[in-house]
């Protein structure tokens, strides 16, 4: 085993002696073994562990049986505790669980500067999450299973088999804690463990090696998948600001990268098939948690969901800038020239109530563009623009006394232009 677990390490390149390591040990025979083979092996490493208080006095005793091993060894040991009030009913406790202790370690990382976090995931366990991966409907990346080395992320027992470990534990007389959650199928990846895969295996006992080999053949395969998806974003998706666009009417394959495109920015499958089926509507538009993705002219453009919508900025008579959420730089000029310069507004100070405020637009909104007698919709202007609805969400006026006064960059009002009375002008400069 031990020559194995080194080979393994070595063969990957997985870590070094000279590595400042983290072991994730919750007590369990697993990452029991994890332990002793560094041991074993003259791996110098700390320990990190979670006391969920999810078990009662079973989980004290866990983090007491983990504390007690480190102080034998001299090993350096990290604890976090959660209080038992923190768990409420209808939580998806496993997932606030690993949110916890994966940002438990990200702290420990950067505040003691250790450079791998080493979990004891072992054959099974991969073997455990492709079958879930599968049910769930999973794409070619689920299919892969674990990966050895994932970000600070580090599996070094990958190579071995749940009985292996077992019998490692065995021989050598080591003692760990049985958590007697393992035995419940409440959670689905016991149900697969204590249910499912027993029943596969006797289909095939060889179950971990056929899940090996399929990993392997996939491999290949979504190596080459990587590439061509390289190809199509280089050459159809493109970033401009805070927008990314992906051209649909000449590129080819988009049936089959844009689900990889958009997943990123959280789209899920149900909605890329529907995008594609949407794909000559211009305006439609789809919502994930985190963008906005607008259907155009020969184009998908996605953005950032609306940061803009609560944001109010008072700029008043001394103000010489603003950066954020536009850039915009003002001035007074005792004498001004028109010059029509895009993103130059000149104003009739005179005519400004200050402090002037810088809001979003609202559906709704009207203002008197410079020349006309009326008034007109904010909205009907940034049609007669060509602003596109993606480029719509950032738009922002300026108001005076509640009136708007300016679009900058697209329109000033009437009401407040320079004439030949004017004595003391204001400008707005808008910066890219």
């Amino acid at each position: 085993m031990i020559k194995r677990f080194n080979d393994f390490i070595e063969s990957y390149g997985l870590f070094s002696k000279e590595d400042s390591l983290l072991l994730a040990l919750s007590g369990g025979a697993d990452s029991v073994a994890l332990f002793y083979l560094l041991k074993e092996s003259g791996y110098t490493f700390s320990v990190a562990h979670v006391n969920y208080a999810l078990r009662g006095e079973e989980s004290n005793e866990d983090a007491s049986f983990v504390a007690s091993l480190c102080e034998r060894f001299g090993i350096q040991f990290h604890s976090k505790e959660i209080e038992s009030d923190y768990w409420k009913k209808g939580m998806n406790t496993q997932a606030e669980a690993r949110r916890i202790r994966y940002e438990f370690f990200d702290q420990l990382i950067s505040e003691k500067g250790y450079s791998s976090v080493l979990t004891a995931h072992h054959k099974d366990d991969n073997t455990e999450t492709i079958l879930m991966n599968i049910t769930r409907g999973s794409g070619l990346k689920g299919l892969m299973g674990l990966a050895k080395i994932q970000g600070n992320i580090v599996r070094p027992l990958l190579f071995a088999e749940r009985t292996e470990i077992e019998n490692y534990i065995k021989e050598k007389g080591i003692d760990f804690r049985e958590d007697s959650s393992n035995s419940s199928d409440k959670y689905k990846r016991n149900r697969f463990r204590n249910e499912i895969i027993p029943l596969l295996k006797k289909e095939n006992p060889l179950l971990n090696k056929a899940i090996e080999r399929l990993v392997e053949n996939l491999t290949n395969v979504d190596s080459s998948f990587t590439n061509s998806l390289n190809d199509f974003k280089n050459k159809y998706c493109f970033n401009e600001k805070d927008e990314v666009k992906i051209e649909t009417s000449s590129s080819k394959g988009l049936q089959l990268y844009l689900y990889d495109v958009l997943n990123e920015f959280n789209f899920n499958r149900d909605q890329v098939a529907n995008i594609l089926t949407s794909i000559n509507e211009v305006g439609k538009t789809f919502i994930s948690g985190t963008h906005d993705l607008f259907i155009d002219r020969k184009q998908i453009v996605v953005v950032k969901k609306n940061s803009l919508i609560d944001i109010e900025i008072e700029i008043f008579e001394d103000t010489s800038a603003i950066i954020n959420p536009v850039r915009l730089k003002f001035s007074t000029l005792l004498d001004g020239k028109i010059d029509r310069i895009k993103g130059v507004e000149l104003f009739d100070k005179e005519k400004l109530h200050f402090p002037i405020i810088l809001r979003p637009w609202k559906e709704g909104d009207r203002m008197q563009p410079l020349g006309m007698n009326g008034s007109k919709k904010i909205s009907d202007i940034l049609i007669d623009k060509k602003i596109n609805r993606a480029a719509k969400q950032k738009i922002v006026v300026l108001t005076s006394k509640d009136e708007i006064i300016c679009i900058p960059g697209i329109v000033l009002s009437e009401k407040v232009k320079v004439d030949a009375n004017t004595k003391v002008f204001w400008q707005i400069v808008l910066l890219n």
